[in-house]
């Protein structure tokens, strides 16, 4: 839980807010006039939970001299931590602190009286817990994986139309080995070219006898 509120310099309406440290006990109440501040302390709370920076930056005090600077306390069951940011940065989070305001609302129930597929998703995923997200997660991750896979054997499946012809794919893949099919293509070369040859000496006999025949004709 959130322990003391130790520092909040520069950040909204606190240009220097906390001039002593605020204890606090598990059960305790903030109330004040608008604008007071009660909305920044929200965002800041909501920012060291997932270590956001620019919901701090962005509230820079308007005018002010002191830059940003906030200490929370946190009581721990391994001890009391505190999470600072200076200097533009978070040196730590505290992901179990849980803010439930009007950004909660907008991002996970409504905004602005229209309900979208992402506020069912997210309010889903707030329901569901920590563990059922979790293993929507993973079914995503294995999904990706999935897709992944589908995607290689699709391409290894199109390398090798140039090699079956015609073959079905898996007459191809079926196809017992040939531990002498290096010598027979090697053989079957030889025999091609031997043609080539052949044909080429048949062709230049028939040139020949051509010009003897032009040669004894006149």
């Amino acid at each position: 839980m959130l322990e003391k509120i130790i520092r909040v310099d520069g950040v909204g309406i606190f240009h220097n807010g906390t001039p002593a440290a605020r204890d606090l006990a598990k059960l305790t109440l903030i109330y004040a006039d608008n604008a007071r501040g009660k909305s920044t302390l929200s965002a800041i709370l909501r920012a060291v939970a997932s270590g956001d920076t620019v919901a701090l930056t962005s509230r820079a005090t308007i005018g002010g001299t002191r830059p940003a600077a906030v200490h929370l306390r946190f009581q721990e069951p391994a001890g009391g931590r505190t999470v600072r940011f200076e200097n533009g940065v978070w040196d730590g989070t505290a992901p179990h602190v849980h803010v439930f305001d009007n950004a909660f609302v907008e991002s996970n129930v409504y905004a602005a009286g229209e309900v979208s597929t992402g506020h069912h998703e997210a309010l889903l995923d707030f329901a569901l817990g920590t563990a059922a997200v979790d293993k929507r997660m993973e079914v995503e991750k294995q999904g990706d994986a999935q897709t992944a896979a589908t995607r290689a054997r699709t391409d290894a499946e199109n390398k090798l139309v140039g090699h079956r012809g015609a073959t079905p794919l898996g007459v191809f893949l079926n196809l017992a080995k040939d531990d002498e099919a290096d010598a027979k293509i090697e053989a079957l070369e030889r025999r091609i070219n031997d043609a080539k040859e052949t044909a080429s000496n048949e062709d230049e006999m028939h040139r020949l006898w051509f010009r003897i025949r032009e040669h004894l004709w006149f």
